[in-house]
């Protein structure tokens, strides 16, 4: 297989990387009907294959969600991708992974206000259910966090800038709970 042509299109405005992605979702039926170009918009890493006459396809792409995770208390880039069946089991989903997380924590740090903390994944794919079995994967660091409440494992990994933003109240209480649990220690 020719070298595949990974390209960062996070807030880019990239409408060929969007035209094809909508090309790839309606061939493969995967979006309802609609909801192409919102999808489209939150494009994150795509990956296209050379042909031998020149030309290239897209084959696989992720996404990324900008959610609130309340069980963390905290902003997260939520990653979805998509492989085409005959690239499958190439380790694509795994590259488009490493380099989404790369791209997002670099748009986190110049984009602080925005307060996105860590990158995030629903593990969905049964292909994955043996992997599923590991706590951290060790290519993108991410560890289960978690389980939604249809029973599907929660995956995260904090960016290295990651800070809570904890409402003063809260920190006070923490710090006399901390100070009450000290008391209790050293009696």
């Amino acid at each position: 297989m020719a070298e595949i042509d990974y390209r960062v299109v996070w807030q880019k405005d990239d409408e060929v990387a969007k035209s094809d992605a909508r090309q790839l979702w309606r061939e493969l039926n995967l979006l309802p009907q609609g909801t192409e170009d919102d999808r489209a918009n939150s494009l994150c890493v795509v990956a296209y294959a050379p042909h031998d006459d020149g030309t290239e396809e897209l084959i696989a792409v992720s996404t990324i969600g900008l959610q609130r995770f309340p069980q963390v208390r905290a902003r997260l880039a939520f990653f979805r991708c998509l492989v085409k069946p005959d690239y499958r089991q190439k380790n694509l989903a795994t590259e488009l992974a490493i380099r989404c997380k790369i791209a997002m924590e670099e748009w986190s740090i110049l984009n602080l206000d925005e307060k996105v903390m860590g990158f995030a994944t629903i593990v969905e794919s049964p292909h994955l259910m043996k992997k599923a079995l590991l706590p951290v994967w060790p290519k993108t660091g991410l560890a289960v966090a978690g389980y939604t409440p249809r029973g599907q494992q929660i995956r995260l990994v904090w960016f290295a800038h990651a800070k809570f933003d904890v409402p003063l109240s809260e920190a006070e209480q923490r710090k006399k709970a901390m100070e009450t649990d000290a008391t209790v220690w050293e009696n």
